[in-house]
């Protein structure tokens, strides 16, 4: 039996057997650990989630733990992502893009697909020229 001590700005991605088996939110939490194949890695939670490679990986590899504890935004080559979190504008996601937002967040997607319309908003394209 051991301890995991996740901070208040932190989550825990807790591996057994290199196996995602869950995402611990702040707090004390005791774990049976008898042949020592447990793996914790701490996200802080100023980085809103994964993104990149790690965030492709885990979502391909453990969806319904990621499906459970984040929100997902998935994109194909010929979509992208408006990202608000709070009903502000925080990033423009690119094709082929996968990212895992803390479900904590209000996090809503516009997601334009460029092969159907090339036409954006007038305040997605004022919230481009910004970035």
């Amino acid at each position: 039996m051991f301890k995991v001590r996740v901070n208040f700005s932190q989550k825990a991605l807790i591996y057994k057997d290199k196996k995602l088996i869950k995402v611990l939110d702040s707090g004390v939490y005791k774990l049976f650990n008898p042949f020592k194949k447990y793996r914790i890695e701490y996200i802080d939670k100023g980085r809103l989630g994964i993104e990149g490679l790690e965030a492709k990986l885990l979502y391909k590899n453990f969806t319904d733990v990621i499906k459970k504890n984040f929100s997902v935004i998935d994109l194909n080559e010929s979509q992208r992502a408006f990202v608000k979190i709070d009903g502000k504008f925080t990033e423009v996601l690119p094709p082929n893009s996968t990212k895992l937002y803390f479900k904590e967040l209000n996090v809503e997607a516009e997601l334009v697909d460029i092969k159907k319309s090339h036409e954006l908003t007038k305040e997605q394209i004022l919230f481009t020229a910004r970035v």
